[in-house]
């Protein structure tokens, strides 16, 4: 496949990848692109999935079932079914030291965010506690920033 196509490219030394074919030596500052796109969508949609998880409890605790309840289990399960297929697939191809941060630092925000914005959880924080989350938030994206420039660097 095309994505593992990319992985070998990344894994061989520029110099050598420059010698073979100078446009994939071009490419190849971007072949770890993939890596943050799928398993950062796989973070975000874990998140998605969690606070579709909340929505279908909270609204089972206060209304019994009804279609809500079944929607938004429905679409927790098939989040979670996609996530774990994908996470999987990347899991495959890149390196797991490399997987996890991006995986958690993504999975965490959405969990943040989605609870603010769709469980009103929001006017529960004070000002302090909300440029907490900001601050800690872009730590995990820098420190996910530093694994994706120091696998680049070391090839």
């Amino acid at each position: 496949s095309s994505l593992k196509t990319m992985v070998i490219v990344c894994d061989y030394p520029n110099a050598l990848v420059r010698q073979i074919s100078p446009t994939i030596a071009d490419i190849q500052k971007w072949s770890r692109l993939p890596l943050l796109l799928m398993t950062g969508m796989c973070g975000m949609t874990a998140g998605l999935g969690m606070c579709m998880s909340k929505v279908a409890l909270e609204v089972l605790k206060q209304d019994g079932w009804n279609y809500t309840v079944v929607i938004t289990g429905t679409v927790a399960w098939m989040s979670a079914t996609v996530q774990m297929i994908y996470f999987n697939m990347s899991m495959n191809f890149y390196k797991q030291i490399e997987i996890t941060p991006i995986f958690q630092s993504f999975y965490c925000v959405t969990n943040i965010v989605f609870g603010m914005l769709v469980l009103n959880e929001a006017k529960q924080y004070v000002w302090s506690e909300f440029i907490g989350i900001c601050l800690t938030s872009c730590a995990g994206f820098i420190g996910v920033y530093i694994i994706y420039i120091k696998q680049k660097s070391m090839h």
